[in-house]
């Protein structure tokens, strides 16, 4: 832990900074609007690069080298193309021995909290992450995800369009002229939280749909797969959020028709989640439960919970060894939910580990980290995991 007691400080000031960020960086950038039409190309083709400067706060991000924001092509949940931005990292002092995806967690809605944007400026609070990756000498993929920076609504949590975007942003990297990453390098995932579904998404697609990255190993954790749990939890507590940016994400994914069911002051309410990043997110809706924002309980209507099971992990194996990490207190996502997705891949012939912490789920993202690098390196370096599957 050692790392994450270094970082803790400079993760607070970052999260502070994030939620007083003025309204002009959410903003849309040239950057980030893609041609129209979409030129041809296959997923994880580059549109644009350009060098960044990667920061943590008011200094370098540590261990970082050169890095590239890029805008590559990708797909979406129906099976779209789309143009999605990230961003490559490469390690300092060293070539990099590893490429890992990661996968961010909850940014919030609007363009401006877009993981390679917020980077920019210094206010991503997973910097931690990034570090302690970094450090270990691997380069970073990292995506922002569907509308997330360009133009539309981001599809939060629909796992059936994040999972495609984090294997392409590592197409992408492998595909960066200046970045000199071969295809023979080390590939993994990790995530936490949203990005610990993405990389669960990650790792069910990835034979199907990106098999020549042939992943070494994917670490996620705090993995929410029952949406419909986690707004149940999370209605009328502190991180009642969730359960706004999940019904955007659906409306943004497949257009299912939630608004109908919102009083006045719903609308107005996921209007403004829209234009936030999730620490402002988060305060705004604190112990807001669904039925002061709608008339009817969208979990009841047919099509939303046929899209909400659409994306409900553990229908497909993963190829490769997988482990998933849970706070046993966590109480955003019910630690069952997740403990039930170990089981049905374990009964899909996976090779999967389940590993606990004893905190919440906010706590759980620091508790999970150390383990979550160390086992990457021993998948990086070719040690192999079978699971605990029995």
């Amino acid at each position: 832990m050692p790392v994450v007691r270094r970082l803790l400080p400079a993760l607070i000031c970052s999260l502070l900074i994030a939620a007083a960020a003025p309204a002009a960086s959410h903003a849309a950038d040239a950057f980030s609007t893609p041609p129209d039409p979409l030129p041809a190309g296959a997923p994880g083709d580059i549109l644009r690069a350009e060098p960044l400067q990667p920061r943590a706060l008011d200094a370098r991000l540590g261990g970082a080298g050169r890095a590239w924001r890029v805008l590559y092509l990708s797909t979406n949940a129906t099976g779209a193309r789309i143009a999605v931005t990230g961003t490559v990292i490469l390690p300092s002092r060293r070539a990099p021995r590893a490429l890992v995806g990661f996968a961010p967690g909850s940014q919030g809605l609007a363009d401006g909290c877009a993981p390679s944007r917020q980077l920019r400026e210094g206010t991503l609070y997973e910097g931690i992450a990034l570090t302690a990756i970094l450090q270990r000498g691997w380069a970073v993929a990292m995506t922002d995800y569907e509308g997330l920076g360009t133009p539309g609504m981001h599809t939060y949590m629909v796992g059936r369009s994040a999972g495609p975007s984090v294997l392409d942003a590592l197409r992408a990297a492998r595909r960066l002229p200046d970045a000199g990453i071969g295809d023979d390098l080390p590939t993994a995932v990790m995530g936490y939280s949203q990005g610990g579904n993405a990389a669960g998404w990650a790792a069910q697609l990835e034979a199907s749909y990106a098999p020549e990255l042939e992943l070494r190993g994917v670490a996620a954790g705090g993995v929410p797969s029952d949406l419909a749990a986690v707004q149940r939890e999370v209605d009328g507590g502190p991180y009642a959020a969730v359960m706004v940016l999940g019904g955007l994400g659906l409306e943004a994914a497949y257009g299912v028709d939630i608004d109908r069911y919102h009083t006045l002051r719903g609308t107005r309410e996921y209007y403004e989640a829209t234009h936030d990043c999730i620490i402002v997110s988060l305060l705004k809706n604190a112990f807001r439960r669904i039925a002061t924002v709608t008339t009817f309980n969208p979990l009841g209507d047919p099509d939303v919970r046929a899209r909400m099971e659409e994306n409900r992990l553990g229908t497909i194996a993963p190829a490769m060894p997988v482990l998933l990490q849970h706070g046993r207190f966590d109480d955003v996502v019910p630690p069952g939910q997740a403990r039930a997705v170990h089981d049905a891949w374990c009964a899909r012939g996976a090779a999967v580990t389940w590993r606990t912490v004893a905190l919440d789920h906010a706590g759980g993202y620091f508790g999970t980290l150390p383990r979550a690098i160390r086992w990457l390196g021993s998948r990086l370096t070719g040690v192999p995991d079978t699971g605990d599957c029995g």
